[in-house]
């Protein structure tokens, strides 16, 4: 550019010098007319010449300049082209009146799934939906930011922030609207409300539960004191036998209590691991029957056990645990019955791998309501019914149950109706080797 502009000076400078030479030796000489003529017309032809030359030095630079201009521009714009396209949040550019999209980003095409010639076909009013929870729009300075419902290709909505700010792009009136997704804001907050809620619940149910215990723990123990202090001044034998026996049943009842506290404990602290070893099934159904029959009886309650023919005399599981198991499930049936029959029916079906023992509880007590069953599996929850506030109990039983029967590799299930009875149904796998037994041993810690 430089060295088109001083070849224009020097051209420029010699016609000039060229001139002002002639214009002298004419001056001196006194030429013939035609010479004049001549010396005329070569002179404008020079002025011509130089101008021209000038001219075309002048227009080399400027179209030179004009050019790294273009550039300049050029380099700008796939600068911002490359900077709008590789923006994470979506970014959608529409015209101002007519609201037709004319240019979006790949984020933007990554959320509502349609093209980017699918984008240039529609306008920004087919992504808003109309729904009622919607904020109207605030400024800020130049931008604009709303809140509402979008719509995707496949029809989802999802809840969205707008930021809208009006621009000039290639001398058109348009807007630019960032989207954010707030999708996986709104499913956090709801799922900390629900972690929170249900903390909340926990803890709740926690101090219901050391309520309800020292409630249970206090009334056998002012039996068995009450009845001891009682003894001490009676000296008629049969009336004795008859504190005794009050004194026994709640220590009895307590003791119950106890263990059972003491398991959910340790569950809670150290887990449970299973220690099955082999055991005579018969003989500790038996050895159930004869411990709940007495306060069965007291109350007119008959207690049945049956055992299928099927069932094998002998198994290898954890007694302890399925023990724990069959006395929470009696127990419960006892309380809860103010009369009628309790039947503990114990099978087997299967063969092989299939192999499992049920045992069924049954009474004819007044039933769970049917909203309520999904809560009688949860820790230190219970009933709210008159029943159970008559017959109140630490709410960890049957969770216990739950637990130990799935630690098993078994399933517990019950099926009830108001004012018809309850039946729990456990099935166990039972293992064909004390080998297969030892492989299945599993470990749990509840709470």
């Amino acid at each position: 550019m430089k060295s088109a502009l001083k070849i224009a000076t020097l051209y420029a400078v010699i016609s000039l010098g060229w001139i002002v030479l002639t214009d002298r030796l004419v001056a001196n000489f006194a030429p013939s007319r035609e010479a004049e003529t001549l010396y005329q017309t070569s002179k404008g032809f020079l002025f011509v010449l130089g101008s021209s030359v000038v001219i075309f030095g002048l227009l080399v630079v400027h179209n030179r300049r004009r050019m790294a201009v273009l550039v300049q521009l050029a380099a700008m714009r796939q600068s911002f082209e490359q900077l709008f396209e590789a923006n994470p949040l979506p970014v959608i550019a529409y015209d101002q009146k007519s609201g037709a999209i004319f240019e979006t980003n790949q984020a933007a095409i990554d959320l509502y799934g349609f093209t980017r010639d699918e984008f240039r076909q529609l306008a920004i009013s087919v992504l808003h939906a109309e729904r009622p929870a919607q904020s109207p729009a605030t400024s800020k300075g130049e931008v604009e930011a709303r809140s509402d419902w979008q719509r995707k290709k496949n029809g989802n909505l999802f809840a969205a922030r707008l930021l809208e700010k009006s621009v000039t792009f290639d001398d058109q009136a348009a807007r630019v609207a960032v989207v954010f997704d707030l999708t996986e804001l709104i499913e956090a907050e709801r799922a900390h409300g629900e972690a929170v809620e249900a903390k909340l619940l926990a803890e709740q149910a926690k101090t219901n539960f050391l309520s309800t215990i020292s409630h249970e723990l206090r009334t056998p123990l002012n039996a068995i004191s009450g009845f001891t202090a009682l003894l001490r001044g009676e000296d008629d034998p049969q009336i004795r036998e008859e504190f005794l026996e009050t004194i026994e049943d709640n220590a009895a009842e307590m003791l119950q209590l106890v263990d059972l506290l003491l398991a959910a404990a340790s569950a809670h602290r150290t887990g449970i691991r299973l220690r099955p070893s082999a055991f005579s099934l018969p003989d500790m159904l038996e050895t159930l029957r004869a411990y709940y029959e007495p306060t069965a009886q007291a109350k007119g309650i008959t207690l049945a056990v049956h055992t299928d023919a099927d069932l094998p005399v002998r198994v290898y599981l954890d007694e302890l645990r399925l023990r724990q198991i069959l006395q929470n499930l009696l127990s419960n049936a006892v309380k809860f019955s103010p009369e009628g029959t309790i039947t503990l029916t114990a099978s087997a079906a299967g063969k092989g791998p299939e192999s499992h023992v049920s045992f069924r509880v049954s009474d004819e007590g007044p039933g769970i309501p049917s909203e309520q069953i999904g809560q009688i599996f949860q820790p230190f929850v219970q009933i709210d019914s008159g029943t159970t506030r008559q017959f109140a109990g630490p709410g960890v039983g049957l969770f216990i149950c739950k637990q130990l029967v799935e630690l098993m590799g078994g399933e517990i299930r019950v099926e009830t109706a108001p004012g018809k009875g309850t039946v729990f149904t456990v099935e166990l796998p039972l293992p064909d080797s004390t080998e297969e037994a030892d492989r299945a041993v599993g470990e749990a810690k509840f709470f």
